[in-house]
């Protein structure tokens, strides 16, 4: 046992470090302001909902907020993989240890809880005082409710600890990851939301506890059972592969492969760019900017989430500084592109004008926030109408475009050689 316990702690200080690597990479210092900014338009934003929300009657208000909280929970309840930490050579450790995994593996089910349960908490807190606008929770109650969504997710994740045991029932082999478990915690979370509260609270008890029963007696029967080895190595490579996946967004990583898509439908707009299309490195940046998905996701998710944002907020100076907040998380995330391929063989070969390279980046970054700006003005119209407020902000968005492009960019690009 002494081996394996060895074994778990070596691979999860090198797991801490992984996290604590890119962790650093990523919550950089423009980005860690961006964050921050973020979190007041977050909060003022959150607070004005609120606020309008609590002026409105209840009966407005009731299938919306059982909708929006159904979402919201179900959405964060799917966040996090079990931390199993097992790969395949570990197959021959398994056959004549057996069973001694089973502490092993149930260990890294808990400690992998742990961020999950504090996102779902947090989310809960910030839910509740709408569900108090249309039912018989108080404010008084917020820790019920959040016992409630806790065990929810604890049962769910020792559920998918015993998927490793082939316990005998089909469906405990079928369940191959959390998302069969949405629907079952959606219904929960309905009951919990929409039925009365004493009625609520006894269903999700009553739940919770043949849930547990269940659980418990599967506990007892692991050592008679077989195990899905298969499964578990399944398991610890998608989460190994979804963390990357993750960190790539922000970050080189050399454990992640980005796909290469081909956009057929894009080609009018890459040919009808001459300026682009007669610099090698225009020629470059503006197709892995849309093809390659290491960088069309970023700035593709920040365009969404920008836009939604924009669409809830009412105040004039709040949607311009969102617009704003927009473009720079995607410049700064994209401007490791420029001297991505500054070792490359043909780059080197070939004369290499560092100015050449510079203006071609600024134009096809400037495409780019060219796009974000059409989804902003269009979110912005919808969300304050024709009025002269809307042109403030689009002044607000063009000065920040030409700002951004043509003194942030050139200014770090300066900075970054000088460190060479």
């Amino acid at each position: 046992m002494n081996t394996l316990n060895d074994l778990w702690q070596k691979r999860f200080n090198y797991f801490l470090k992984e996290v604590g690597k890119y962790g650093r990479l990523i919550f950089n210092d423009h980005l860690a302001i961006i964050l921050f900014v973020l979190l007041g338009f977050g909060s003022l934003a959150y607070n004005s909902i609120l606020e309008q929300a609590s002026q409105m009657p209840s009966e407005d208000l009731y299938i919306w907020v059982i909708l929006v909280g159904v979402i919201l929970l179900s959405a964060v309840f799917l966040i996090g993989q079990p931390l199993w930490l097992t790969r395949r050579a570990d197959e021959s450790y398994l056959f004549p240890r057996g069973h001694e995994f089973n502490q092993y593996w149930l260990r890294g089910t808990f400690i992998a809880e742990v961020i999950p349960m504090i996102g779902l908490a947090l989310s809960a807190v910030l839910y509740y005082p709408f569900l108090v606008l249309i039912s018989g929770w108080t404010m008084n109650q917020l820790w019920l409710f959040i016992i409630f969504l806790l065990l929810a997710r604890l049962s769910s994740s020792l559920l998918m600890y015993l998927n490793i045991y082939r316990l005998g029932p089909k469906i405990t082999r079928i369940l191959r990851s959390r998302l069969p478990f949405v629907l079952p915690f959606m219904i929960f979370t309905t009951a919990l939301i929409a039925l009365p509260e004493l009625i609520a609270v006894s269903l999700c008890s009553v739940a919770l506890v043949l849930v547990a029963v269940y659980i418990i007696w599967a506990m007892t029967k692991r050592d008679d059972s077989l195990i899905d080895f298969d499964y578990v190595i399944e398991m610890d490579s998608r989460r190994d592969a979804n963390f990357y996946r993750a960190v790539s967004l922000f970050a080189d990583v050399p454990q992640s492969d980005p796909t290469i898509t081909r956009r057929e439908y894009l080609d009018f707009l890459f040919k009808n760019i001459p300026t682009l299309n007669n610099n090698r490195y225009g020629y470059l940046f503006i197709r892995q900017l849309f093809r390659n998905s290491l960088y069309s996701s970023i700035w593709i998710k920040v365009t969404l989430f920008m836009t939604v944002i924009i669409l809830v907020l009412e105040v004039p100076w709040m949607i311009a500084g969102a617009g704003v907040l927009g473009f720079l998380m995607s410049a700064i995330q994209l401007l490791p592109l420029i001297h991505f391929y500054d070792k490359h063989p043909f780059q080197i070969i070939y004369p290499n004008r560092a100015d050449e390279k510079l203006v071609a980046f600024q134009q096809s970054v400037l495409i780019v926030l060219g796009i974000q700006f059409v989804f902003y003005t269009i979110a912005a119209l919808i969300g304050l109408g024709f009025q002269l407020e809307i042109v403030f902000v689009v002044l607000a968005w063009s000065v920040a475009l030409v700002t951004i492009s043509y003194l942030y960019i050139p200014w770090w690009n300066r900075r970054h050689n000088k460190k060479k």
